[in-house]
């Protein structure tokens, strides 16, 4: 007969330990792909959400000083931001420059969000350009500096972005500067 005291620290056996330790894998196992789909998930998205708020602030920077300021995508380095003064670079102190998130990649595809959308995901140097007005301008792929000879694609421009998933987001700019985040499960169908 065991006394109280005994009852009292009983422990676990080894087989107890066992399973519980087996039960916690197996959950483990089933959580932690997801949680990386999640992870990937989010990275994209925040990469599209900044890009897009970085043209933006481009815009709103032109409108505020009355002078020309640029979005620059420079998609070899994953890089992005504002040029402040619209002279191709974005290293000067009042400038930004953003990379994307881990996992995260400018891409190019060939069905746009937006019908006849032009895509600058590619080339050392692109983005959008904005006058005093804050309407829109090309940007001159070799140099950065906004373009004002070539006229700006009438159905506006895309920049996709893709994670080791092959998930598609993309930003997309209107003709008249409508700044819009998209969605995609294969790169075909956006929401």
């Amino acid at each position: 007969m065991k006394s109280r005291a005994q009852e009292k620290y009983r422990g676990f056996t080894l087989i107890e330990t066992t399973i519980v330790l087996a039960i916690v894998t197996l959950v483990l196992g089933f959580v932690l792909p997801s949680l990386r789909t999640g992870l990937l998930d989010y990275r994209l998205s925040a990469s599209a959400q900044d890009v897009a708020g970085q043209i933006q602030s481009a815009r709103y920077g032109a409108l505020r000083n009355n002078a020309t300021c640029s979005f620059i995508l420079m998609s070899t380095s994953s890089q992005y931001g504002v040029d402040a003064n619209a002279d191709g670079n974005i290293s000067g102190a009042q400038e930004v420059v953003l990379g994307l998130q881990n996992n995260v990649t400018f891409t190019n595809l060939s069905t746009p969000p937006v019908s006849g959308a032009t895509s600058i995901s590619t080339g050392s140097k692109s983005g959008v350009g904005f006058t005093p007005r804050g309407t829109l301008t090309s940007i001159n792929s070799s140099t950065g500096a906004a373009d004002f000879t070539t006229a700006f694609p009438a159905s506006g421009i895309v920049i996709y972005l893709t994670n080791p998933g092959n998930e598609f987001a993309a930003v997309t700019v209107s003709p008249v500067g409508r700044v819009r985040t998209w969605r995609s499960q294969n790169g075909v169908n956006w929401q």
